[in-house]
């Protein structure tokens, strides 16, 4: 399931249509 979203959050960015979803998990991923 993570790694699913961690695609999805992958293809969005090199497409420049990340989602709000997608901010999150990157916010998620970098927060201390």
């Amino acid at each position: 399931m993570f790694l699913d979203q961690l695609a999805d959050f992958h293809v969005e960015l090199c497409t420049g249509n990340v989602t709000v979803g997608g901010w999150l998990l990157a916010l998620a991923l970098v927060a201390p």
